[in-house]
């Protein structure tokens, strides 16, 4: 039996043209661990978020996608220092916050689970400090991504 091959770190080719979503052409993963790095042309957003934008993010953290540890890198933030994203970090949080401010119930708000109550989701006007917090942060995100990238990509 012959022993097994030891492999490079692998690069990954990212659709037929070369582009999808903005990412670059290859993308390396870390030691071959899976984890996506950003490459040199990818271009960095720094933002500052603090106050109830910060807080509302946070709860609102749990609806994102699997976005290269975006999730995590919110959950971590504690608005001291600027925040750095790439474009597929503001993509990500443009898609799950226009789903939130674009609600036609309302802004959505829920109870924290206390043990044994039920877990249930209530909604508040769009006037609510909160969705105004939220909706500035949506606002303060694409006016970067309109700055950057030129035009919404939805």
């Amino acid at each position: 039996m012959s022993p097994m091959p030891v492999y490079p770190a692998r690069r990954h080719t990212v659709g037929e043209q070369g582009r999808v979503a903005g990412r670059p052409k290859t993308m390396e993963t870390h030691r071959g661990t899976g984890i996506v790095k950003h490459g040199k042309p990818d271009q960095q957003h720094r933002m500052l978020i603090t106050g109830l934008a910060l807080e509302e993010l946070k709860r609102h953290a749990c609806d994102l996608p699997e976005s290269f540890g975006l999730g995590r890198k919110i959950e971590r933030y504690q608005g001291k220092r600027p925040l750095t994203l790439y474009r597929w970090d503001l993509e990500c949080l443009l898609d799950t916050l226009d789903m939130v401010v674009k609600e036609p119930r309302g802004y959505p708000c829920d109870n924290s689970l206390e043990p044994g109550k039920r877990f249930r989701v209530w909604f508040v006007p769009h006037d609510d400090p909160r969705c105004v917090a939220i909706r500035g942060l949506f606002d303060e995100l694409r006016g970067e991504y309109r700055r950057a990238y030129g035009g919404d990509y939805w």
